[in-house]
């Protein structure tokens, strides 16, 4: 069955890519710019067993946490480029998998998230806009309530790579609210993933902040009640 399911994930692509399982083992997926957080997680793993997932972006690199979390939730933060087509697809490979859950929050109405998002594409700060950080709080307590729901407990790690760009505007939404947070493509200084807007996240006092720089870039946000977890995870660094 997992082999028929790997297929299939290869062949709902929209990338052009030959359809071999081998094509979603650990050695591919590092190598990918789309899915190279799975080394940085795989050290992450390897010290630490979290009891959830919650994604904000689904794709090639969900097969890993599949197989290093006993549950996984993937949110799909639908936007006017993207819709629902992606997470259909992507639905279609992993609906069996006992321990993958997938849901969407559809935001392609919401006129002020909207504006933000125009807005970051032109590399200017959307927290101007009336009402946008307000919107963005609006969304990460959304996104914890369902995520709480779905996974009948409290969300321990967030897994930022979404379609909806303003990503580090909901890094510092979730500070406070969730003991790990984790962020992508977090090497973005210029051209398109510079909209992502790294630059406004403001670590708080309790929080740690881990960079792992190959590839394009992975970012944890580790509380600092983890210090065991915190020291291990720098050592890896080293």
């Amino acid at each position: 069955m997992k082999k028929k399911l790997l297929m299939a994930l290869c062949s709902c692509s929209c990338f052009c890519l030959e359809a071999k399982v081998d094509r979603l083992e650990y050695k591919e997926l590092s190598e990918w710019r789309m899915t190279d957080h799975v080394e940085p997680f795989s050290k992450f793993f390897m010290l630490y067993k979290p009891k959830n997932i919650v994604e904000l972006g689904l794709g090639f690199g969900t097969v890993n946490f599949i197989r290093n979390c006993d549950k996984v939730l993937s949110l799909e933060l639908v936007v006017p480029r993207f819709g629902m087509k992606w997470f259909n697809e992507c639905t279609q490979c992993y609906k069996d998998f006992d321990t993958w859950q997938g849901s969407t929050i559809d935001i392609c109405e919401n006129l002020v998230l909207l504006e933000g998002q125009r807005v970051s594409y032109l590399f200017e700060n959307p927290s101007k806009i009336d009402f946008y950080l307000e919107e963005i709080n609006n969304l990460s307590n959304l996104i914890l309530g369902k995520g709480n729901m779905l996974l009948s407990e409290e969300i321990e790690v967030i897994f930022i790579d979404s379609g909806f760009i303003c990503r580090a505007d909901l890094v510092n939404a979730f500070f406070g609210k969730v003991p790990i947070i984790v962020a992508h493509d977090t090497n973005s200084t210029n051209g398109f993933y510079k909209g992502y807007g790294y630059s406004r996240i403001t670590v708080p006092e309790d929080y740690e902040r881990i960079h792992f720089s190959k590839g394009q870039g992975t970012t944890f946000f580790i509380r600092k009640d983890y210090q065991n977890l915190i020291h291990s995870l720098n050592e890896y660094k080293l």
